[in-house]
């Protein structure tokens, strides 16, 4: 878990599949992350797809989606405390926002890709 005095980031669970599977379903919020809304049975896949990622991969790794306020903006976190030979952000061409929060991080674009039937920009970060 990760908290600061305004946030707590927590690992998913069951009890967050309500407002998952509102995000997912929300055509403004998933656009830039999904090619199309998701109905509430693969909300729930993805969901158990990210559970099970907690339980297979090394401990420390922590990845959640944040709906900020009522304008629909999303911010994807991803925290990793384990030793990686790579650190990387995929962000969708048209998302501006997380592209300048990663070059202001120190992330440099490596390579364009598509993921789902989606564009990505893959920035690798530097390692510290």
């Amino acid at each position: 878990m990760l908290h600061t005095p305004r946030l707590s980031l927590v690992p998913l669970g069951a009890e967050h599949f309500e407002p998952l599977a509102a995000m997912y379903a929300d055509p403004e919020v998933i656009r830039l992350v999904e090619p199309a809304p998701l109905d509430r049975g693969e909300a729930w896949r993805r969901l158990a797809m990210h559970v099970g990622h907690r339980l297979l991969l090394p401990p420390g790794i922590l990845g959640t989606w944040i709906r900020v306020g009522s304008g629909g903006r999303v911010c994807a976190v991803r925290v990793r405390r384990v030793e990686a030979p790579a650190v990387i952000s995929l962000v969708h061409p048209d998302n501006v926002r997380s592209q300048r929060v990663a070059e202001r991080g120190g992330a440099k674009v490596e390579r364009e890709m598509v993921l789902r039937g989606l564009p990505a920009r893959v920035f690798l970060w530097p390692q510290h």
